[in-house]
């Protein structure tokens, strides 16, 4: 028979045994990826013999790292273009008052 382990209908492991005795273990794991994007993954393993085929299926939680989820999504990158273009926003408005407050600064002293 062979065992076969799908992650989001992506074969992620296949084991072939013979079926000596009547009971037989397959262990079976697997590595959630890095890079992983959902919240939910559907596991399904599926056992198929020259005969039948039969399969399980089931829905697994995935809790990430906020900041692991970020970078895997760019968040990362679009929080650190958003701080920059604040960051110059306010650069660019405390050189203009800097401006006024020179320019009146000569009105008032011309005045004297």
């Amino acid at each position: 028979f062979t065992v076969s382990l799908f992650y989001n209908d992506k074969v992620k492991k296949t084991i072939t045994s013979p079926n000596d005795a009547r009971l037989v273990r397959v262990p079976l794991d697997f590595t959630i990826p890095t890079t992983e994007t959902n919240t939910t993954a559907e596991i399904k393993i599926k056992v198929t013999t020259p005969t039948e085929s039969s399969e399980k299926l089931t829905n697994i939680n995935i809790y990430q790292d906020v900041i692991a989820s970020d970078s895997a999504t760019g968040k990362i990158a679009t929080k650190k273009a958003k701080k920059k273009t604040a960051l110059v926003a306010v650069l660019c408005v405390l050189a203009v008052i800097a401006v006024v407050v020179a320019v009146v600064v000569i009105i008032l002293w011309l005045r004297k």
